[in-house]
């Protein structure tokens, strides 16, 4: 659920502050989408991570940020499918602080 509040987040961030030059970067793809206008515009991307790529491509935020976001995602992602991986709480417990922490207290709306 923590993954799916910071994408939230990143979306209405994105809207608020940095429509234009995520515009920019995405009208770059050779994709279906060109342009975002409204939240339910982010659906037609696809891949959380192609967003992760295009908000660092817009500077929407960093490199080192980027790949915190990229090693949350592929933590999501194994815990978030079938598997027989056991995910302990002091993980999920890093996992919303680190997000919390460096996504939703660090880019107000």
């Amino acid at each position: 659920m923590t993954w799916i509040v910071v994408i939230d987040h990143l979306y209405e961030y994105v809207l608020a502050h940095k429509l234009s030059d995520f515009n920019v970067e995405l009208a770059k793809k050779n994709w279906k989408i060109t342009l975002v206008t409204t939240k339910d515009d982010f659906a037609e991307i696809k891949k959380e991570k192609d967003f992760i790529e295009l908000c660092r491509s817009a500077n929407v935020f960093n490199n080192d940020v980027r790949k915190i976001r990229d090693e949350k995602l592929g933590i999501r992602n194994t815990a978030g499918h079938p598997s027989t991986v056991t995910v302990h709480s002091g993980k999920a417990a890093n996992f919303i602080e680190d997000l919390t922490e460096n996504v939703i207290l660090k880019f107000n709306i």
